[in-house]
């Protein structure tokens, strides 16, 4: 809603009301502080007179036709309610939700380095230049609103990524966004080939207008040597000619090692030899054409291709999966016709080119798999945020959090995720406009302090939370609303994943040795849980004594359990039924300071060290 020409509120439950009813109508606005309580702003009785409360009486008041008129917002995004009272009837309740636009000014996005009052800018670049960067932005507008590139008359596809940035204004709260597009492998066949950025939003008043960049390549001129110089050098004794070549080679020599020196000594400058490509923030680096195959379990001696066992991975070999299956007993690596797995790349940001640090991440905590396929990283730094395309953007988390600590997290719907700050405080993230709102909180049981140990959700429709001290799983609905504390006297519970059978929600839950799933019967207040069964995991297809599982998740008709193992270069991920909790495979992941290994949609498996996350596909053939 605009606040300059659309501020007047009309109250949903008005027309539903006979003409010559008489009644109360009067309206508040949810408070922001604790995002439930309501505060009464004015009321209008039936004999017209009117009553404001003091806090609003300059910002709020009531029209004629018993809309509410505000003048000044407190925040961009507002929930009002509008209370109509009848004589005979009893109280009725609806409620707003209000946006206030702070809309797009500019006429078009504005291109950077070119003239801010033009919709069409030209860049060109030389003859062998063979990467462009093009960025266009939008300043202060409110909701964020997406840029968006498309490219025009290409003689050939280009070959481009894309990364956005967002600041917030505090003052007025609204967003400053910046698109940028990185053009690689310039040819000529992009010459005359135009990228256009486009806004779209709820901000953005005319979404047909955009701002172009037409590429030219410069005419380069060339030089022909003079016959005649001002100043000659005769050497009386050689050739002159012949010394003139000599010398020219020296200097040429001399200029190559000189150069060849500072780019080795530079740290920035071994990025650069690298690959100067790499300072685009979603581009794979050093993708290993290598293949890991699926390892299986034969009585018979090894043919074709030799065993993990024979040939274990080197540091060179930075990740690696294979699989055994239960019926097998002799570990043995061997190439399955069906499938294999194929190193992809792993993931880099901007800040790569600091040497100490080769792919940009720091402590990373955990990965997040979406359910568009998108994935999200979360490490000391931030959020990284990753479409399919690969295309990224960061979100500082601190920021969002203001300045809170969170212990847990996990996906709740799309670009929005659940965050668990101390004390049993879950908010929800919204990604796309940066910020968090408050969704629940666990309460203490037995009069220990909450310390939450995970949170689970996605789209199941509900949303756990695991409390460690208290020994205790909450279950809410989408909106917050909790309806079930169960209590687990019998173990500490750990990592959590939902599982919904035939409209049953359940969970699994892990501990310190076993894997137990729980289900949820009965409706919101009158619900219960109840134990179902143990996961009894055989210690003959464990890769340790004893069982250490560690992260959860269900996919399809699996539970994917991690087993930590002594060996901190490797972990083992059990795959077991997710319906009777049979065992039926083992995959075990290598990486030096593996930390996490995670499933994404597509075959797509994500294994993460402490700052880097490396991406394996499984392709048919």
């Amino acid at each position: 809603m605009d606040i300059q020409s659309r501020n007047t509120i009309q109250c949903p439950l008005l027309p539903q009301l006979p003409t010559q009813t008489d009644f109360t109508v009067y309206w508040t606005i949810k408070n922001s502080s604790d995002g439930q309580s309501l505060d009464i702003i004015v009321a209008k009785f039936p004999d017209g007179e009117i009553m404001s409360i003091q806090k609003y009486t300059d910002t709020h008041s009531i029209t004629d036709k018993n809309g509410l008129q505000v003048t000044r917002f407190g925040k961009r995004d507002e929930e009002y309610c509008c209370h109509v009272f009848e004589n005979e009837n009893d109280l009725r309740t609806a409620c707003v939700d209000v946006t206030w636009l702070a809309l797009m000014t500019q006429k078009h996005p504005s291109l950077e380095g070119c003239d801010s009052a033009s919709q069409i800018c030209n860049v060109e670049v030389t003859q062998h230049q063979d990467y462009l960067p093009l960025a266009c932005y939008i300043h202060e507008v409110y909701p964020k609103p997406n840029l968006n590139w498309s490219y025009t008359n290409c003689e050939r596809t280009p070959k481009f990524f894309t990364a956005s940035t967002s600041t917030r204004n505090q003052t007025n709260e609204s967003f400053n966004v910046k698109s940028t597009v990185y053009i690689v492998e310039l040819k000529r066949s992009l010459e005359l080939c135009s990228f256009t950025c486009t806004a779209y939003g709820d901000a953005i008043t005319d979404q047909t207008r955009s701002s172009t960049v037409t590429i030219k390549r410069r005419n380069e001129i060339t030089t022909t040597p003079s016959l005649r110089t001002p100043f000659t050098y005769t050497c009386p004794d050689c050739n002159e000619s012949g010394f003139g070549v000599i010398v020219f080679l020296m200097v040429c020599l001399l200029v190559f090692d000189l150069g060849l020196f500072l780019l080795l000594v530079l740290p920035r400058s071994k990025a650069f030899l690298l690959n100067h490509a790499l300072d685009f923030p979603t581009l794979p680096r050093f993708p290993r054409m290598c293949e890991f195959v699926l390892a299986k379990e034969k009585d018979s001696e090894p043919s074709g291709t030799q065993s993990s066992a024979q040939n274990p991975p080197t540091e060179e070999d930075e990740t690696c999966l294979m699989i055994s299956s239960p019926e097998e007993s002799v570990m043995e690596q061997k190439e399955d016709p069906k499938f294999k797995w194929k190193y992809v790349g792993d993931l880099i940001i901007k800040s790569f080119l600091d040497m100490r640090n080769r792919s940009g991440f720091k402590a990373i905590k955990d990965v997040i798999c979406m359910e568009d396929g998108n994935m999200v990283v979360i490490d000391e730094k931030g959020m990284h945020h990753f479409t399919t395309e690969y295309h990224y953007r960061f979100i500082d988390l601190d920021q969002v959090l203001n300045h809170k600590t969170f212990v847990c997290f996990t996906n709740f719907a799309y670009d929005k995720l659940l965050f668990g700050l101390k004390l049993g405080k879950i908010v929800v993230v919204d990604m796309a406009q940066e910020q968090a709102t408050n969704f629940a909180s666990v309460t203490p049981a037995k009069g220990k302090e909450v310390q939450l140990a995970c949170i689970a959700g996605g789209d199941s429709g509900f949303v756990f939370a695991s409390d460690r001290n208290g020994r205790t799983i909450s279950v809410f609905d989408q909106g917050g609303i909790c309806f079930g504390r169960f209590e687990t006297p019998s173990i500490q519970p750990s990592s959590l994943a939902v599982h919904i059978r035939k409209g049953i929600p359940g969970f699994f839950v892990t501990t310190e040795m076993l894997v137990r799933k729980y289900n949820v019967s009965g409706e919101k207040r009158q619900s219960m849980i109840s134990h179902e069964h143990h996961l009894n995991i055989d210690k003959d297809f464990l890769m340790t004594r004893d069982f250490k599982p560690g992260h959860i998740s269900v996919q399809g008709n699996e539970l994917l359990v991690i087993n930590h193992l002594d060996d901190t270069k490797s972990l083992q991920i059990l795959h077991l039924n997710v319906n009777n909790g049979k065992f039926q495979n083992s995959t075990i992941a290598h990486a030096p300071g593996i930390r996490g290994v995670k499933f994404s949609s597509g075959d797509k498996v994500i294994l993460y060290t402490d700052n880097s996350v490396h991406l394996l596909e499984k392709r048919t053939d």
